[in-house]
């Protein structure tokens, strides 16, 4: 849906980078996600991104995860609201 909203816009005003944006926060938390997935892995969980309780794992972990799952909520609903914004301009 951004990605349409944008060429309706890039369409109709010209060609911009607010997609490019939005392209780079996703591949930022798809990166943080596989840096957590890789780091639960080799503390010894059986998940890569859900609960683990090892010993191995620094203490600021959850939040750490709350963190990441948080902002990438609030870049959703981000998305989401330039994909409103898009349509409605045009």
């Amino acid at each position: 849906m951004l990605t349409a909203s944008y060429a309706m816009k890039y369409r109709r005003e010209g060609a911009g980078v607010g997609l490019a944006y939005f392209g780079l926060a996703y591949v930022g938390f798809g990166l943080a996600f596989f840096g957590i997935g890789l780091l639960q892995t080799h503390a010894g969980c059986m998940f890569l991104i859900g609960d683990c309780y090892q010993h191995g794992l620094p203490s600021y972990w959850l939040e750490a995860k709350v963190g990441v799952n948080s902002g990438l909520k609030i870049l959703n609903g981000l998305a989401l609201t330039f994909v409103y914004l898009n349509i409605r301009r045009s």
